[in-house]
């Protein structure tokens, strides 16, 4: 099975469950800013959310009054958008891998690839295939941003336990696990279900690898695309990047700009 199947396979599965373990809420209004700010600085009105998941990023941008795209290689995970979030002409849901260009009639004045999506391309040429993707499709002075997970910022000693949640999900008592580990230059990451209303409890586990990428990689897709890292943060308060303490790499790009901040 491919790489690409692998994921969508894993994501369908927990399409109705992926929210249960993020405080999303709490999430966006701390990045919230962030996004704002680049935006309006780039006055930036048309929006493409790549990879989207269950599209909470891409829901607040068309809150702004922006009009999004958003897009994900799972089918569940785009009918989970509309479940939530509805649709509309300036709020729409098309199911597409991120190594798929979108067929928009103009370009976008910019777009996100959020959440450590990215690496679940599987390795890094896949990833910088999808970044000529994206770059492709944002106008001459338009910007994007790359989320990550450092994985380098993670030992190789162990078993990191990200997650653990407690929750009531269609009428059953579950227990959600997250965990994430790193071999090499690659990651794995694990999501543990465990459902108590059955006796014994029935354990069910999904199962993901993804490529740890670093600044150079994400930097050296950028300039064979076309664009140029503007911004390099290690997190959404803008702390300068750490390779070896930050837990995310945010890499802020411009089709034709500079590079005017490394990090």
């Amino acid at each position: 099975m491919a790489a690409d199947e692998l994921v969508t396979s894993a994501f369908d599965a927990l399409a109705d469950r992926y929210d249960l373990l993020v405080d999303w809420p709490k999430r966006l209004a701390n990045e919230a800013p962030f996004f704002r700010g680049l935006f309006e600085l780039h006055g930036v009105k048309r929006v493409a959310d790549v990879a989207c998941g269950t599209g909470h990023h891409a829901a607040m941008f068309h809150s702004w009054g922006l009009f999004v795209e958003g897009s994900d290689i799972s089918s569940a995970m785009i009918d989970r958008c509309r479940q939530l979030h509805g649709e509309a002409d300036a709020l729409r849901w098309t199911q597409r891998s991120f190594i798929d260009p979108p067929p928009a009639a103009e370009p976008f004045d910019a777009v996100v690839c959020l959440g450590n999506s990215l690496a679940l391309a599987g390795e890094v040429e896949a990833a910088a295939r999808a970044i000529v993707g994206m770059v492709r499709h944002v106008r001459c002075g338009g910007v994007g941003v790359v989320h990550v997970l450092n994985l380098y910022s993670l030992d190789t000693a162990g078993t990191v336990w990200q997650k653990v949640r407690r929750v009531h999900h269609r009428g059953r008592s579950i227990v959600l696990l997250k965990s994430i580990r790193r071999e090499g230059s690659y990651g794995h990451v694990e999501i543990l279900e465990v459902d108590l209303s059955d006796e014994p409890p029935r354990l069910q586990v999904e199962r993901n690898r993804f490529v740890g990428l670093t600044r150079g990689d994400i930097e050296q897709a950028l300039r064979a695309a076309g664009a140029k890292v503007a911004e390099m943060y290690g997190s959404h308060t803008r702390e300068a990047f750490d390779e070896r303490r930050s837990g995310d790499l945010i890499v802020v790009w411009e089709r034709g700009g500079t590079l005017t901040n490394r990090g």
